[in-house]
């Protein structure tokens, strides 16, 4: 569901849908996003809908919006995960809450 969003916030921001045409799309998969427990998809469809609101109340200007929609879309499509493990033979790359530039990655050979 997270992708789904991703690609439609990247569409906006090449300008293959205007602004009213992501807020459409989000308004009606919302119900979706929300069925779809992906903590990371809630989470962002949350922070568009705010941004929508506070644009209709002229609390965000447009260009204030284009570039929350702009972090949004690489934030979100970092890696991000609580732990993440890769095998390779006998090597095992071990890292707690990896950031966007894959730092404070652990290496660690499994004796077998």
């Amino acid at each position: 569901m997270l992708n789904n969003l991703l690609n439609k916030i990247n569409d906006y921001l090449i300008a293959k849908v205007s602004s009213r045409e992501l807020e459409e799309y989000l308004l009606s998969n919302l119900q979706r996003i929300l069925n779809s427990q992906d903590a990371r998809a809630i989470e962002l469809a949350s922070k568009i809908d705010a941004d929508f609101i506070e644009l209709s109340e002229k609390l965000l200007d447009l260009s204030s919006l284009n570039d929350r929609l702009n972090w949004y879309y690489y934030h979100y499509n970092t890696i991000n995960s609580e732990k993440w493990t890769t095998t390779v033979g006998t090597s095992s790359i071990y890292s707690d809450n990896l950031s966007s530039d894959v730092r404070n990655f652990k290496l660690s050979l499994a004796a077998r």
